[in-house]
């Protein structure tokens, strides 16, 4: 179901026509599906975010992702701050270096893990349309010496101009993770 959601939003979004910039300065929180190849069951769960703009280039960054099932709890925080610039008119880029824990148990297998790392995203935001936003980015993960390539693409339709509804999607490249959510963006400015 939340695919069908998410493809209709994404979906949506191509064709509107160029607009302002975006806002740094948001919270938001959705519901997400995770599936890895490896676990019989996908995992659900939300993810909460917050950006707050410091000046009209920096922002800080904090993230919340809490995932499970009935065997398997993944938790995901980061923390971190953020550049951001206009590109041409509409198109934004950001960079966004975050502290990164991955907490995860397993109650088949009796046992878990707690890891630090860092996240680099490097990424562009733009606004299709007064209504309708869209976000494609590289996250770049080192939990441990082990890293974690992630594309991502989020698509939101402004209803007000503070809410919106949005939908992401983010799919690993060197493994069998992906993550699909739908949820709310209230921006603060």
């Amino acid at each position: 179901m939340i695919k069908i959601l998410l493809a209709t939003l994404l979906f949506t979004v191509t064709f509107a026509s160029l607009a302002n910039s975006s806002s740094f300065h948001f919270s938001q929180m959705s519901y997400n599906e995770i599936e890895f190849d490896d676990v019989d069951k996908d995992l659900n769960g939300f993810d909460f975010k917050m950006n707050y703009e410091i000046n009209d280039n920096f922002y800080l960054n904090w993230e919340n992702l809490e995932s499970n099932n009935s065997d398997v709890d993944f938790n995901m925080r980061n923390i971190g701050f953020g550049f951001h610039s206009n590109i041409s008119k509409g198109i934004e880029g950001y960079t966004q270096l975050d502290w990164t824990r991955i907490k995860t148990s397993d109650a088949n297998l009796n046992q878990g893990s707690n890891e630090d790392g860092y996240r680099l995203s490097l990424g562009i935001r733009r606004q299709r349309s007064e209504n309708v936003d869209i976000r494609i980015a590289f996250e770049y993960t080192d939990i441990n010496n082990d890293t974690i390539n992630i594309f991502v693409f989020e698509a939101a339709y402004r209803f007000t101009n503070r809410l919106s509804i949005f939908a992401i999607h983010k799919k690993q490249t060197n493994s069998d993770f992906s993550q699909y959510g739908i949820g709310l963006r209230y921006d603060i400015k």
